[in-house]
């Protein structure tokens, strides 16, 4: 398959794909679709790894992590393990980060709970010299959990300038990306752009280096999918969208968007 699009974050081993996998697959493979695959906790970065294996021709490989809502212990030992056993297909650590979007993030315990299990997972990445895969969401109306993030990463990005930060799912306001772009950070865009006012707003104002491509499938399908599954071929819309936003030629952004991929993750 000719890879012309790279979804960097995907979830095709969920149960939401179940009964239509091998369809969604082969839509991929037609459109030259290909995807990382992403666990949110120990048990489904195993099946992550699982699903990258049988797929080589559409995984280009695996995150492990734990996302910052999962409230399990976190098995420092068994994600090292799992890193050391795959080094050639995990390509970063995450989705990992701080959620403060639910009610219960509010209480201090809770946030200091995430960003004590986030500042593990930074260590592995720095420890492993991989990317972060960060899910970061704010209280509702906020920026506050970016604002806790950045400087939580600020002095591990200073001591550790190689290390690479990707916001997964990237929907927050322009001064959001402002914060963040000294830090070198990269911006996935996600399917939200194609109706999203603020979004959109961002992504005109995010260098063409700094941009790629995700689904987050199952979730959050784009423009003219919206309410439907999502799945890893539909940002192609995505990225039709965001050409469209910037006001530039479309293969010029897929080809951009493809590179930075490539370039970021080691693919």
């Amino acid at each position: 398959m000719q890879t012309k699009y790279i979804d960097v974050h995907s979830h095709l081993y969920f149960k939401d794909f179940d009964e239509d996998r091998e369809a969604v697959l082969e839509r991929m493979r037609e459109n030259g679709v290909a995807t990382l695959t992403v666990g949110v906790d120990l048990k489904t970065s195993k099946e992550a790894l699982a699903f990258d294996k049988q797929h080589p021709d559409i995984s280009l490989g695996v995150t492990v992590g734990q996302h910052p809502t999962n409230t399990e212990p976190f098995e420092k030992d068994a994600f090292e393990a799992q890193v050391a056993q795959n080094k050639d297909r995990v390509k970063a650590i995450g989705e990992c980060g701080l959620d403060y979007f639910r009610r219960d993030a509010q209480d201090e315990g809770e946030k200091k709970r995430q960003q004590a299990l986030f500042k593990a997972q930074i260590e592995l990445a720095v420890a492993f010299c991989l990317p972060l895969m960060l899910h970061i969401r704010s209280a509702q109306g906020t920026i506050d959990a970016y604002k806790d993030a950045f400087e939580i990463l600020k002095p591990y990005k200073e001591k550790h300038p190689e290390l690479h930060l990707h916001l997964h799912f990237f929907t927050a306001p322009k001064e959001v990306v402002e914060m963040f772009l000294p830090l070198g950070a990269i911006f996935g865009i996600p399917g939200v752009v194609t109706f999203a006012k603020e979004v959109q707003e961002s992504v005109k104002n995010i260098p063409e280096d700094r941009l790629m491509l995700e689904s987050d499938a199952p979730y959050a399908a784009p423009v003219p999918h919206r309410g439907k599954r999502n799945e890893p071929t539909f940002v192609i819309d995505t990225a039709r969208k965001i050409a469209d936003l910037r006001k530039e030629d479309f293969e010029t952004v897929q080809r951009q968007m493809l590179e930075n991929a490539k370039r970021v993750f080691i693919l």
